[in-house]
């Protein structure tokens, strides 16, 4: 109700070509900073699935003989974590730009993947959650905010589509891949590669996002 009264809209009117509006909006996803953005998003959504989702519960039950209830509470606690970080994020923009928010959390979530093999109970495990959950605080928020501000207003839509997609392919791969890694080495190989490849974002999006000026 307040986006329907409240929301001052601009208006865009149809240019009644589809094929020129949608050549010229995958024309503006070829920026770098957009693929980029697209590449977090499928990264993101690949250790989500993946590793977090799928395989620490699994870890809690195997090594630690963990409930049901007590699987529950410790994944809620990323939740709870990545709210409380969503909802503080006007104060870390005053410190960090977009970009070393989205660079930082991958470097939080290699962190808590790569501490979970050699955390010696589940509510070790929780404090890497928690971690997570803070990380993803700071990572799809601002992807969701950085995306929208570089699309031509007549192409969001299009844009935000297009984040929707590739989302969805990082959360189909996320369980086949670590699936696979667990196949080949086991649990602790599962962490490993998911730290792996949130390190190799953390390395690459300086080049992709650009660091942008911290906050004074």
């Amino acid at each position: 109700m307040a986006v329907v009264f409240r929301l001052d809209a601009v208006e865009v009117k149809p240019s009644g070509d589809l094929r020129k509006y949608l050549r010229s909006a995958l024309g503006g996803m070829r920026d770098r900073k957009v693929v980029g953005l697209y590449l977090v998003s499928v990264m993101t959504f690949i250790v989500l699935y993946g590793a977090y989702t799928t395989f620490i519960p699994l870890d809690l039950s195997d090594r630690f003989g963990s409930t049901a209830l007590i699987i529950g509470i410790v994944m809620s606690i990323g939740s709870l974590s990545t709210a409380a970080t969503a909802s503080n994020l006007k104060q870390l923009s005053k410190v960090l730009s977009p970009e070393r928010l989205i660079t930082g959390a991958f470097l939080l979530y290699a962190v808590s993947f790569a501490a979970i093999p050699y955390l010696p109970g589940p509510w070790y495990v929780a404090l890497s959650v928690a971690l997570f959950g803070v990380a993803q605080g700071m990572n799809y928020p601002v992807v969701m905010s950085l995306l929208a501000g570089l699309a031509p207003t007549e192409h969001r839509a299009v844009f935000m589509s297009a984040n929707g997609m590739v989302l969805r392919i990082g959360q189909t791969l996320g369980p086949l891949i670590m699936a696979a890694v667990f196949a080949w080495g086991g649990m602790v190989w599962v962490f490993y590669a998911a730290a792996g490849i949130c390190l190799g974002m953390f390395a690459l999006l300086p080049f992709l996002l650009g660091g942008g000026a911290d906050r004074q």
